[in-house]
């Protein structure tokens, strides 16, 4: 039977950037960002643009990546016919 005396996390190249996207992608929006993000998607929905793409071009003007993962998570659930 083995027991772990000694647990230390350890970086490299190939897996930083993975191990800060997911960091990133369980953080909560804001509520400032959420309503930023409502009111563009209005405002490109009230303009006859298709959803997907008024999700598209709202996620890719987002500075933050938290919004963006969330727009083009949405994006690809709507593409894959959820409601």
């Amino acid at each position: 039977e083995l027991i772990p005396v000694h647990i230390e996390a350890r970086l490299n190249a190939s897996t930083g950037g993975m191990l800060q996207r997911r960091r990133h992608a369980h953080r909560r929006v804001a509520a400032a960002d959420l309503a930023l993000f409502t009111r563009q998607l209005a405002t490109l929905v009230q303009a006859a643009m298709p959803l997907e793409t008024c999700l598209q071009a709202v996620s890719e003007q987002s500075e933050k990546l938290h919004v963006k993962s969330l727009g083009m998570a949405l994006r690809s659930r709507i593409q894959e016919g959820y409601t």
